[in-house]
């Protein structure tokens, strides 16, 4: 039995594809390390103003939900097995299930919201682009809260790991924004 040209050919266009994807989110994941390294301290809390937030809201912007959320996945993953990519490159299954936990999950979450709004807008929209990546914010910044709260209660993981990051988030999302209107336009 042999296999058909157009097989062969169907076949070689999808090992090239999935190799193109593969390569676009490891770079991703890179991305967002090296993203992680650009940090400014907050001493009224623990929490330290980084690039990552930035890199993942525009990775989810650009790849879509799927390949977003599985570069987010492959920097954590890279963190967990004791690459040095997390903030002050921390790493290990200790930075996880530190103070700073929740955020890990949330950025999974708003890679994923971030590309599946942005998939679903018909034509680009300013406006409904920064209230996307603004929600995708409040979602990660929660979910951060949230696990924060076990450490510190409620009302002080909201002061100390929402607030003083609520300025940074806007000025992130409107540098994507106007990225995406020039790219787009």
């Amino acid at each position: 039995m042999s296999l058909s040209p157009s097989l062969l050919l169907t076949t070689e266009k999808s090992r090239s594809h999935f190799l193109l994807s593969a390569l676009q989110i490891l770079g991703a994941s890179l991305f967002i390390a090296l993203c992680a390294q650009i940090q400014f301290p907050l001493y009224s809390t623990p929490v330290w103003v980084t690039g990552q937030t930035f890199a993942i809201m525009l990775i989810g912007a650009t790849m879509g939900s799927r390949r977003g959320l599985l570069s987010v996945i492959a920097y954590i993953a890279e963190g967990a097995l004791g690459l040095p990519v997390y903030m002050s490159a921390h790493f290990g299954f200790a930075s996880l299930l530190g103070i700073t936990g929740g955020y890990f999950v949330g950025f999974m979450f708003q890679a994923y919201l971030v590309g599946w709004c942005i998939e679903r807008q018909r034509s680009f929209n300013s406006l409904k682009t920064i209230a996307i990546l603004l929600s995708s914010c409040a979602l990660q910044l929660g979910l951060g809260a949230i696990w924060l709260s076990q450490y510190v209660g409620l009302e002080a993981a909201f002061m100390m790991g929402i607030v003083p990051f609520i300025a940074g988030e806007i000025l992130k999302a409107l540098s994507i924004t106007a990225y995406l209107k020039c790219v787009k336009s």
